[in-house]
């Protein structure tokens, strides 16, 4: 989004953000919002009226055309209703994985990389009663990792790489906001606002994919890269 906004695909920036909204994954649209706020925050706050009120314009219309159209029964406007108890119900698993990376995570060095799923309950991969076996795909992918990219490291490597974890995450943020206040370096902001709505994701999801993993270090080599242009 930040790059499409850059070049001026304010087109395609619309697009991209109707798929997300169609596609319900509420952490793909925290994540939408927070970069699209903060792009329009840091390259836009003088020139919002003449330039950005078209693209909010835009956000709002697909939000609207996206709320009675999805991929499935619900609507991105379901998925955020808190008093449903079916939404709720993924929330409640992500409290109960990180519940259990806590416990995981107090052997030294963990249960090892890639191994959490097979300290997950039983009665959470194959519950009671006959499923199909879409269903048992989708379990495996709830309980392959924590939703949590702390959790995660915890459980899997223990609190002192966990230690290590959170004062390199730490590192990234100070230097980070040090170059968003920095002038005529916009190229490197951009990679930055798109390294942390990727971070977004990872704090609420797992982060142990392959592409989310090469993107995640991609843009972060990216924007330790001094010679940048």
């Amino acid at each position: 989004i930040p790059f499409l906004l850059n070049f001026g695909s304010i087109g395609l920036a619309v697009i991209v953000s109707y798929v997300t909204f169609v596609a319900n994954f509420r952490t793909k649209i925290l994540s939408l919002l927070f970069v699209l706020g903060s792009y329009l925050i840091m390259f836009k706050r003088k020139t919002f009226y003449s330039s950005s009120i078209y693209l909010v314009i835009g956000i709002i219309l697909v939000g609207i055309v996206s709320s009675r159209f999805s991929i499935n029964s619900e609507s991105f406007i379901d998925r955020f209703n808190l008093n449903d108890n079916e939404q709720t119900q993924t929330i409640t698993s992500r409290q109960k994985q990180i519940g259990f990376g806590l416990e995981l995570g107090k052997k030294l060095f963990g249960v090892g990389l890639g191994n959490y799923y097979d300290y997950v309950p039983a009665k959470n991969k194959t519950p009671r009663g006959s499923i199909d076996k879409n269903t048992q795909i989708q379990l495996t992918e709830v309980n392959d990792s924590i939703h949590n990219n702390f959790a995660s490291v915890l459980a899997e490597c223990g609190y002192p790489t966990l230690l290590i974890y959170v004062l390199m995450i730490t590192y990234f943020l100070l230097k980070d906001i040090r170059i968003l206040f920095e002038k005529n370096r916009k190229d490197r902001k951009l990679f930055i606002l798109s390294f942390w709505g990727l971070f977004i994701y990872g704090f609420f999801n797992p982060g142990v994919a392959l592409s989310y993993q090469f993107q995640y270090w991609f843009y972060r080599g990216i924007i330790s890269n001094e010679n940048i242009n």
